[in-house]
């Protein structure tokens, strides 16, 4: 597959989440890497998603703007890459497996203010999980 491919891709499964799925665009960010991906997803995306009434915001080194018809894209780090992700009311919980991630990586969901849930625990308050993230 092609980049030209890549993103024909992205964009189809972007308006495949939001169209077929329900999902919000506000509740999808793609992470890129390279500089020659901003200018593909500004190129190549962006009409597609622009089509749906979305606007495709390219954000990097600050604090992400957002609103309910905004997909964002920003060139940043996977911070971590749990099991699976949860969410009970506002709190934002990761679970991973037998291997403890590194103390770096629990600094930094610590900074976005995700929890982190060993395996067999149980959620605080015993509420059920929502929805995954």
């Amino acid at each position: 597959m092609n980049l030209d491919q890549e993103m024909e891709t992205i964009g189809e499964y972007c308006r495949k989440l939001i169209e077929e799925d329900g999902v919000q665009p506000c509740d999808i960010c793609l992470v890129y890497n390279g500089s020659n991906i901003r200018r593909r997803l500004e190129t190549q995306v962006a009409p597609m998603l622009e089509s749906l009434g979305v606007e495709l915001s390219i954000q990097t080194n600050k604090p992400f703007s957002r609103s309910p018809r905004m997909l964002l894209a920003t060139n940043g780090e996977v911070v971590a890459q749990p099991l699976f992700w949860l969410k009970a009311g506002d709190a934002k919980y990761a679970r991973f497996g037998a291997e403890a991630p590194r103390q770096r990586v629990l600094q930094r969901l610590e900074d976005f203010g995700v929890k982190v849930l060993n395996v067999g625990r149980a959620l605080p308050g015993g509420d059920p999980p929502r929805n995954a993230l």
